[in-house]
């Protein structure tokens, strides 16, 4: 008995063995081929060396994943360089604005100077301008005085853009900049490109943010009405994430509603058995008499469902539901003359843990802005074409070890069939 169970033993062992150095060699071939970017973007040229800002509108996130955990700033030699990602702050209560009286507003020959005063003295880090709707794009610097004569930088060369908002004739922009106490704050804005804003007020938000930069999310949706209940499907393209709703509603004109917003997730009830069972993200009303802009959690999903009650009235006629999404933006310090790139689609990494988010924070406003170009799917070849590859890491190397698994395996089992036999 002894000797008849020792063949099956050394099967067993061989078996292990064979399925060990297999797994190796698989595990060593996804390592060679996961740890590649698969797309790149070159961003525009440095011309000091400074912290900048990268927008990472929706179209990067169609070649990266939702987290940006595969997405890295590199330099021309390959380097890596940290990075920190913002968001702009979402729609906030404007019951906290303080409003600062303007001292003087004047036009010169190509720039606008505006000094509002700030009687007590009070630290803050913001001044915002209620400034009537424009698409110009302007520099601008403030400034801070005690006595109107004496001139102290706070803040230089920020941008000033007013393309944010489609719903109103006008809004406000807030600046923000290091905590500061002068009784007087000046700001210069650049007008030699184009026609000065009009500013309408000035002060500032205590306790709170307004709304920053949105991106609109590119959908579709199908309308449905059953038992007094509407029903908006809405179908989100492409790896986005959404933070707003805009709906344009063109009749009736008076209307006030209760709506709700949620996804369809399957949960299972049996082995084999699965239902959809809605995850609430929002309840809200729309109102004929109020903005019809919904503020909702961020939320990754392709598709999102809104039901509108109804209860005796006419449905509602829904023209169009726009889905926003607040701009992020990646910041990393850039040295002058120096060409840099963004590269993502490596599956393999996972999200990196930089020093600088220790210190920067606070609004992406702060910060110049680079732009990127198209991205460009990387060749592994031109990847790896200035680096002399190690045998393992070759594509001879791979089919050779994929070759000898199959024949050992396939002889192994053949062995076995006729012991067994």
């Amino acid at each position: 008995m002894i000797k008849m169970n020792k063949p099956k033993v050394k099967l067993k062992t061989k078996f292990k063995l064979i399925c060990l150095v297999s797994f190796i060699i698989v595990v060593l071939i996804n390592n060679v081929v996961a740890q590649q970017f698969k797309y790149k973007s070159a961003l525009s040229t440095i011309s000091v060396s400074s912290l900048y800002k990268v927008e990472l509108n929706p179209l990067v996130q169609n070649y990266c994943f939702s987290n940006y955990k595969d997405l890295r700033v590199v330099d021309s030699g390959g380097n890596q360089k940290p990075y920190v990602i913002l968001s702009e702050p979402i729609l906030k209560s404007a019951n906290d604005f303080i409003k600062y009286t303007i001292v003087s507003q004047n036009h010169f020959k190509n720039y606008t100077e505006i000094v509002i005063e700030n009687p007590t003295k009070e630290k803050i880090s913001n001044i915002a301008f209620n400034i009537n709707n424009s698409e110009a794009l302007k520099l601008c610097t403030i400034e801070g005085s005690d006595d109107l004569k004496q001139w102290y930088s706070i803040s230089k060369l920020q941008t000033l853009s007013l393309s944010y908002n489609e719903q109103y004739t006008n809004q406000f922009k807030c600046l923000y900049f290091p905590l500061s106490n002068y009784k007087y704050f000046r700001l210069l804005i650049d007008d030699w490109s184009s026609e000065p804003y009009k500013v309408n007020s000035a002060g500032y938000f205590k306790n709170s943010l307004i709304s920053g930069k949105l991106n609109k999310v590119a959908n579709s949706f199908q309308l449905s009405t059953n038992q007094k209940i509407t029903t908006l499907k809405l179908s989100i393209s492409g790896n986005q994430s959404v933070q707003q709703l805009v709906f344009k509603i063109s009749q009736p004109h008076l209307f006030l509603r209760k709506a709700s917003i949620y996804y369809k997730e399957k949960i299972k009830v049996a082995k084999q058995i699965e239902t959809e069972q809605k995850q609430i993200i929002k309840n809200f009303t729309l109102n004929s008499n109020e903005p019809l802009i919904i503020d909702i959690p961020e939320t990754q999903k392709n598709e999102l469902y809104i039901d509108i009650e109804n209860e005796d009235n006419e449905a509602l006629q829904i023209d169009s539901v726009i889905t926003n999404q607040l701009a992020r933006f990646l910041i990393f310090d850039a040295a002058q003359n120096q060409q840099y790139f963004l590269k993502c689609g490596n599956d393999s990494l996972q999200l990196p843990n930089y020093d600088i988010a220790n210190f920067v924070n606070g609004s992406p406003q702060f910060y110049p802005e680079l732009k990127f170009s198209s991205f460009e799917k990387i060749e592994i070849v031109s990847e790896v074409k200035n680096k002399q590859p190690q045998f393992f890491e070759s594509k001879l190397f791979i089919w050779i070890a994929i070759s000898v698994c199959s024949l050992i395996i396939g002889l192994f089992s053949i062995k076995m069939i006729k012991n067994l036999k």
